[in-house]
């Protein structure tokens, strides 16, 4: 998957623990109450670092667990995700 790719993403829920591994991403789901990132409570649902970052939309990230970042963890980043629904 190059850097900057979009992936639509069905509905449904959808197992997942999420590397960025260097790459922005954006994940496009089929409704926020038809499309479900779930973490399966083994860590965070979507993790990355600093310089990465991720697109979500129409999507609900579900079942993570971590001390920081159970849904969506970028180290080192303090973004304003007031905007978040």
């Amino acid at each position: 998957m190059a850097d900057g790719s979009a992936i639509v993403v069905g509905p449904g829920s959808w197992p997942t623990n999420l590397d960025l591994g260097g790459r922005d991403l954006t994940l496009i789901g089929a409704g926020r109450d038809l499309t479900f990132l779930d973490g399966g409570v083994e860590g965070s649902v979507i993790r990355g670092a600093d310089s990465e970052s991720v697109t979500l939309r129409a999507v609900t990230v579900t079942g993570g667990i971590a001390a920081q970042g159970g849904g969506v963890y970028l180290r080192g980043r303090s973004d304003d995700k007031s905007s978040l629904t």
